[in-house]
Order: C-alpha cells, then sequence, then structure tokens
C-alpha cells in the first residue's frame, strides 16, 4: 500500500531524533502522520512495548487510534484491541487498554486524564520502546517527564514523537523550541492549508469564527504569546455602541451564578448576519439571589419575552448541582420563574464549556480574523466592559483565567457561556421538579416603566 505525505509530514516521519514535536494548524495532518510514525515502530520493534496517548479518552478513540487502526486494515495487518491476542503469549493479563498487533507488536493506550495526577504512579514502571503523544499541549509536563523516563527498553529505539496545536509558550515551547531546548529533540511547523484533502472552506470558516491571534495559532501554527495579554479581545471603539431590541431575533439570558456578585446578560443573536448584541447586564452587589436575578429580568424583559421567537436562559454548571436541603436546583427556580411563557426554554447541558474553547468562541466574535466584528455591546453594561477590559490569563499560565478578584470574571463568563452556545448550537435541559419551587412574582418596587426597561424598546 502506498502511503501519501506532505512535504512537512514526510520531513517529520524521517526525522531521527529521539524526540520530535509536530506543531500545525487544526486540520493539519499531524494524527494521521503520528499514527503512521506508530505503525512504523511496531512493525520494525514488534518485541517491545508502545505507547500511544491521547488529551482526552474521545480523542484517543476517535482520531488518534482510529488513524492507526485504519493504517493497519488497510496494510491488511491483523490487530486485536481488549482482548488477548491469538497469534502469541501476550504480556499483559488486562487488555482492555492494549492494542495487539499480529507480529507481536503490543501497544498500551491511555488518554492524558488517565495518567495524570495519582494516576501517572501506574505507569511510571513501564518499560517503553517507543511513544506517541497526540494533541500534547493537553498534557503537563510532569507527566510529560514520566513518560520520557519509561523510554528506557533496549529491545526498541525510545523514541518519542508528539503531535499538537500550538499552545503559546507553554512547555512544548520551553522544551523544543527555546534557548533551554532539551538536547535532542526538533519541532516541525506546518500551516492547516498544507493539507490539500481538507476543503478550501475549512480554514475559511476558522478565519471567520477565530480571533487574530488565534487564528495565527490554531491554523497557521504559530506561536501566540497569550500569556502578557488580557483575555478578551474588546475594543470599546470597535465593540462598544447602542443596542436596539429587535423582536425578530431570540432573547438570551446567561446568569454566572455567585451570591457575592450576581451576574448575567441579556443578549439577541441575529442569526442571518450572524451578529450578537448585547442589551443589558443584571448585576446585583451582595447577597445575590436566583430569584432575585430571576424577577430583575421580568421587571425590565416582560413584555420583551412575549414578542420573540424564543426567550433562551441559561446558569452555569454550579445551577445544575442539587442542594441538599431541597430537591430543585438553581436551573429549577429558573424554569419556574419563566414557566409562564411558551417561548421560554433553557439551554445547554449539565456542564459549562471549556473555558478555552468558550474564550475562543467570545474572541472570535469581539475580534474575527477577518475584522468584522460580530459582536456589539451596549454602553450601560458597565460591568461587562469592565470585566472584558480587565480580565487577565494567571501569570505562567497562557490558557487559565486569573479569578483571584472577586469583582471579576462574572459578568464575562455569563457572556462566554452564550458565545459557546451560539457557536455550537444549543440543546434543551428537562427539569421536572416545578411544584416543589416557590413562584416568583415580579415586584416593581415601585419603580417607573423606563427605569425598569433601562431604556431598551421596540423598534
Amino acid at each position: 500500500m502506498a502511503i501519501t505525505l506532505s512535504k512537512p509530514q514526510m520531513s517529520f516521519l524521517r526525522d531521527k531524533n529521539p524526540l520530535v514535536l509536530a506543531l500545525t494548524g487544526r486540520g493539519g495532518g499531524k494524527s494521521y502522520v503520528g499514527s503512521v510514525w506508530t505503525m512504523q515502530q511496531a512493525i520494525n520493534y514488534p518485541n517491545t512495548m508502545g505507547f500511544v496517548a491521547a488529551s482526552n479518552t474521545t480523542q484517543l478513540n476517535t482520531v488518534a487510534v482510529k488513524q492507526l487502526t485504519s493504517l493497519l486494515d488497510e496494510c491488511g495487518i491483523e490487530w486485536v484491541r481488549g482482548e488477548e491476542p491469538k497469534w502469541y503469549n501476550s504480556k499483559f493479563t488486562n487488555h482492555t487498554n492494549v492494542l495487539s498487533i499480529c507480529n507481536g507488536a503490543q501497544i498500551l493506550l491511555r488518554s492524558f486524564y488517565e495518567t495524570g495526577g495519582a494516576a501517572d504512579r501506574n505507569i511510571r514502571g513501564l518499560n517503553l520502546g517507543y511513544a506517541w503523544l497526540d494533541e500534547s499541549r493537553e498534557l503537563t509536563s510532569e507527566v510529560f517527564d514520566v513518560i520520557l523516563a519509561c523510554l528506557r527498553d533496549p529491545k526498541g529505539p525510545c523514541h518519542m514523537r508528539l503531535t499538537s496545536t500550538p499552545n503559546g509558550k507553554d512547555w512544548q515551547w520551553r522544551r523544543f523550541l527555546s534557548e533551554d531546548k532539551l538536547a535532542g529533540t526538533s519541532c516541525h511547523r506546518w500551516t492547516t492549508h498544507e493539507n490539500k484533502h481538507l476543503s478550501p472552506n475549512f480554514a475559511a470558516s476558522l478565519k471567520e469564527r477565530l480571533d487574530t491571534d488565534t487564528y495565527n495559532q490554531e491554523v497557521l501554527g504559530s506561536i501566540v504569546d497569550f500569556g502578557a495579554n488580557q483575555v478578551f479581545r474588546f475594543n470599546r471603539d470597535k465593540n462598544c455602541k447602542p443596542c436596539v431590541f429587535d423582536p425578530k431575533f431570540n432573547l438570551y439570558y446567561s446568569t454566572d451564578l455567585n451570591v457575592q456578585n450576581m451576574s448575567g446578560v441579556i443578549c439577541q443573536y441575529d442569526h442571518i448576519n450572524k451578529v450578537v448584541y448585547v442589551l443589558d447586564e443584571i448585576y446585583i452587589r451582595n447577597n445575590g439571589s436566583t430569584n432575585k436575578a430571576c424577577e430583575e429580568v421580568l421587571l425590565r424583559y416582560s413584555e420583551h419575552i412575549k414578542q420573540v421567537p424564543e426567550f433562551l436562559f441559561m446558569a452555569d454548571e454550579a445551577g445544575q448541582a442539587r442542594s441538599t436541603r431541597v430537591s430543585y436546583n438553581d436551573v429549577d427556580i429558573m424554569q419556574q420563574a419563566f414557566k409562564g411563557y411558551y417561548n421560554a426554554r433553557t439551554l445547554n447541558g449539565p456542564s459549562k464549556p471549556h473555558v478555552v474553547e468558550s474564550v475562543t468562541a467570545l474572541n472570535g466574535m469581539l475580534d474575527p480574523a477577518d475584522k468584522q466584528p460580530r459582536l456589539f455591546i451596549d454602553p450601560r453594561c458597565k460591568q461587562l466592559i469592565k470585566d472584558l477590559e480587565s480580565v487577565r490569563w494567571e501569570e505562567g499560565e497562557p490558557r487559565k483565567i486569573d479569578k483571584s478578584d472577586s469583582e471579576l470574571t462574572h459578568m464575562s463568563d455569563s457572556l462566554r457561556y452564550i458565545c459557546w452556545n451560539i457557536s455550537q448550537g444549543s440543546q434543551e435541559v428537562r427539569v421536572f421538579n416545578l411544584k416543589e419551587i416557590p413562584t416568583i412574582q415580579p415586584n416593581d418596587h415601585n419603580r417607573s416603566r423606563e427605569s425598569i426597561l433601562g431604556g431598551n424598546y421596540v423598534r
């Protein structure tokens, strides 16, 4: 069988250094060439133990192992996974995470989550002949060191290959690209465009959805230093303008459940032009509660909710945790508060999105690589604007938000959740215990209609 590789893939495959890293754009074919290399090692060194790991179980099974076993099938090489091989006596007694090949080669399969923390003790005693780590940017340097120390079987080459998209100046950069890089290392970098099997629309769609820095990293494979930057690519001149309610589009309410400072945003999504408008914010300092926040939403937007196709609301994952005192949670309370509106429903599943994914979704709307902003914020949203301008990454942690200031992050978290849901598509959450929850009745507190509506009006 003839295996076709691009020039960068071929250069990576022929590299004779013990430790070789491929940093490429999304869809650049890094996992494919990683699987080709692994198959070569299994064929050339059948008497040593191989090791394949990925960032999570899904990446491991649906990308890394799938690529590898597909190659074996195409080459007519028999293999089994999760069972004792019939061709020889196995090195293992438990074959749950073992890929056995008919020539005697056996490969241990792991996800990074399984090898991290206390679980890394389970691999410290291994004698490995070779290892491939796919999407290795999700791996910690400590786990990398443990796996590196396991490459000690003299029957194998004791080489490691890593394939990943870049992640700023992280541990991979320090070990493979910096002035203090490890001896015997090399790094190959190429862009998404090098993969001629991809649709030309793939990279173009990413340019539309990603901010400039993330596009440079995720598509062009560039090393972007996120550590010194603010988290959000918000610009008052580009992203701040009066936002007017339009009954043609869905209305969104998202909240980050924090009792100290209850925070939430009210948005609309123009699905025709793919633009998000942040109309208002709900901010209750000290002693906030889900009841109070929902009451405030109804005071300002009860009439607006009636006019839109759908009113979509969501909370972070804490909102779906049930209390030990009652059988309902904060999302249940929101369901109860808005149950009088036929067009109201909840968004997303039982957990909040990954930080990096949701920040990328938000920044891709604030400052997309094509330079056409798709998110605008009304100047009334003072706390949200403060958040977007002030939130920083933790020092030394290029993709971890600094949560040390209790005044910050909650409002921007609320907006992150909406942007991520819009980018991914929403799912409904069903709740079954509405009868137990006290019904919320808005109290106008003798406020004027103008103060309740906050100046929003129907076109």
